[in-house]
């Protein structure tokens, strides 16, 4: 099932980034006579404090302003037909062979994907992007269990209890996706995201969405494994789990998504994979987290309970022409702002909801936008 990510989009330009101090303590306090907010405490990789009446701050932060960033123009990367053909053969296993090869063109003749059918019923889509499903995936859907780091926050305790699964290694089956993707040419970052996903669990949440997931079959002890996304990067720098459709106005998954069980991976999804053409340097030029949290509180002031939870700098892809055979992206450096906040009340979903807030980390143009599922 696909999940695609609404968003929607406020610019907000020309914002004052003055008024705003860091002293050497690690404290950042506003002017005095603006009296906004009053202290936050600035670590290494935390931040805690008040950065508005309304607004608290509690968050990771990872970033590194003195790395080598760039600006990249990008396109959908390439295939050939022998390369294909080479990842395709990484799933041939035992008494598993390929079957079947369809190949997806368009009128003109220009192919835009292979399809590798195995003997056993899993198959290989290759293109622009790449999925695996294995036959042992049949109808699980593993993508329906998994939330969104945008929109109604859920719960992942609840619904994943578990870190480790009996008879199952966390960290054998992290290494077998990194060994996987190595092979198929992906550059990730090295700590995914990973949910334990055990056969209770997984058939509870089924069962309290019996409507939705009619169609899902039940999960037996062989179907447990562990989900992990992973953000991919360039030169060793994160590219954003999200990447912006210009033309569309949408958000879309750029992560990439494992499933690894007792059979070994059961489930790969890469829906982007860049091909850079453009390099531009811009070291030294990435505008200071005290720029990007003046710029939060201008978008955010008239909201209330609010809680910064996360802040990280990394690259976003923006897709310039959606809708195109092959897309064409504009890669930049990006501050990333999650906040936490209370649930509209009526909607569905939990108390809370989370929102990213996107500051272009050279220019300083700043975009609100609130990612809410559309399954």
């Amino acid at each position: 099932m696909k999940k695609w990510i609404c968003i929607a989009l406020i610019m907000v330009m020309g914002i004052n980034l003055n008024g705003c101090s860091l002293f050497p303590d690690g404290t950042l306090n506003e002017a005095e006579d603006e009296g906004e907010y009053e202290s936050l405490d600035i670590q290494e990789t935390k931040i805690t404090g008040t950065l508005l009446e309304n607004m608290k701050v509690d968050a990771v932060i990872d970033a590194d302003i003195e790395a080598d960033w760039n600006q990249y123009k990008a396109v959908d990367a390439g295939f050939t037909k022998e390369e294909t053909e080479n990842n395709a053969k990484m799933f041939v296993h035992d008494d598993v062979v390929i079957k079947n090869v369809e190949e997806i063109a368009t009128k003109e003749g220009e192919v835009l994907r292979y399809i590798y059918t195995y003997s056993d019923g899993s198959q290989f889509h290759s293109g622009s992007n790449i999925i695996y499903r294995s036959s042992d995936c049949g109808n699980k859907d593993h993508d329906i269990y998994i939330p969104n780091e945008y929109g109604m926050k859920i719960s992942t305790e609840e619904r994943f209890p578990l870190d480790e699964l009996n008879g199952l290694s966390k960290q054998d089956s992290i290494n077998k996706a990194k060994e996987i993707l190595v092979k198929l040419g992906i550059e990730v970052c090295d700590n995914p995201r990973v949910y334990a996903m055990d056969v209770d669990s997984q058939n509870k949440y089924l069962e309290s969405h019996g409507d939705r997931n009619k169609d899902i079959m039940s999960w037996t002890k062989d179907d447990e494994c562990y989900y992990m996304i992973f953000k991919q990067s360039i030169r060793g720098l994160a590219i954003s789990d999200v990447a912006f459709n210009g033309t569309s106005y949408t958000g879309v998954p750029a992560e990439v998504r494992v499933a690894v069980g007792h059979k070994g991976v059961e489930y790969i999804r890469i829906d982007y994979r860049f091909d850079v053409k453009e390099t531009t340097s811009v070291k030294g030029q990435i505008i200071s987290m005290e720029d990007a949290l003046n710029m939060v509180k201008s978008a955010q002031q008239y909201y209330d309970d609010q809680t910064v939870t996360e802040i990280e700098l990394c690259y976003l892809p923006v897709i310039k022409n959606g809708f195109s055979v092959v897309r064409e992206y504009e890669i930049h450096p990006y501050w990333i702002v999650i906040i936490e906040n209370k649930n509209v009340p009526g909607e569905n979903g939990g108390e809370y909801q989370n929102k990213a807030i996107f500051i272009d980390a050279v220019d300083g143009s700043l975009y609100t936008r609130t990612f809410q599922n559309k399954i």
